[in-house]
């Protein structure tokens, strides 16, 4: 890895894979112009892999009559990993969340964890030292963690609060809105409602707050922070390794490579991590706004993984 960013490079950039690289742009002039960039590449390919290998997946876990018993077993091992992967996320992870709405809203939650482990595992592959090595300094800048894209994560984040926004208001109607109210105002004493209903407003204010500002905040910047970080760590101990190599110090370089190995794996665990806690929050949020008996106990479960 470290020879492969010193000879597409030249002079490695541990940040070379978190960053956007424009390659052309789209329309606009100066400061509003948009650019196609190496992120927005990679998002492309993800989305389309992920389509690619889930219809691929599809086919193998279609049910084949003519077998009997055995048409209901998926057919590969591909098939069967990614089976074991979308069973336990719903039977496991939302299923004790959204009860019987569960597979109203499993796709969309399947789709946010893929999409983002998508994202998350491409930025880790060293596409652009790879290229770069074989067509040239050019092509160097290719591949990067788009999920370390402010842009992509606000997006996504914004998205995610539109569902559970939505959800709320269609399952819960009028019960969804007037669950921000928590200060009781029937049977209370006429001369304490003028310090009760302020209260009360000013707590249905940050409810709300916390609803479409905090939380989603919370689900940007964990993800991006994440992968920010983890990807500067594993870049600057590759620099490290490169630096060594040049000083002819092979005992430093080999022992920079085996840290940089180490966090190598350690971020692809990461990637998977992250993924499941994106999607994970959102289920909560989403399980928030849905009428049902353990609520309360929800939203403190809630706020507290989302605070975490």
């Amino acid at each position: 890895m470290s020879l492969l960013i010193a000879a597409a490079g030249g002079k490695p950039n541990p940040q070379s894979h978190i960053e956007r690289h424009s390659f052309f742009k789209i329309f606009g002039e100066g400061d509003w112009a948009l650019w196609f960039s190496n992120q927005m590449l990679m998002s492309i390919v993800a989305s389309a892999g992920i389509i690619a290998i889930l219809l691929l997946v599809a086919k193998a876990m279609q049910p084949r009559k003519e077998e009997g018993a055995r048409g209901y077993v998926t057919k590969n091992r591909v098939g069967g990993f990614f089976e074991l992967i979308l069973v336990y996320l719903r039977d496991e992870t939302v299923k004790p969340l959204l009860h019987d709405k569960t597979d109203k809203y499993i796709g969309f939650l399947w789709s946010i964890f893929f999409f983002v482990l998508a994202g998350n595992v491409l930025g880790i592959i060293p596409i652009g030292p790879v290229a770069g090595l074989l067509l040239g300094k050019d092509w160097s800048h290719l591949g990067g963690t788009f999920t370390g894209n402010w842009n992509v994560t606000i997006a996504l984040s914004v998205i995610a609060c539109l569902v559970w926004l939505v959800a709320g208001l269609k399952e819960g109607g009028m019960g969804y809105i007037k669950h921000y109210w928590v200060i009781p105002i029937k049977g209370q004493p006429i001369a304490l409602l003028p310090l009760l209903i302020p209260i009360g407003v000013m707590i249905a204010f940050l409810e709300v707050l916390g609803n479409v500002l905090i939380k989603p905040f919370a689900l940007c910047v964990r993800l991006v922070a994440n992968m920010m970080a983890g990807h500067l760590v594993l870049g600057s101990i590759v620099l490290i390794s490169v630096f060594a190599w040049d000083a002819g110090s092979y005992v430093g370089a080999g022992i920079s490579f085996l840290g940089a190995l180490a966090i190598y794996f350690l971020e692809l665990f990461v990637a998977f991590l992250q993924a499941y806690i994106f999607m994970f929050l959102t289920a909560i949020f989403i399980s928030l706004g849905l009428p049902h008996g353990d609520h309360d106990h929800e939203h403190e479960h809630g706020d507290a993984a989302a605070a975490h």
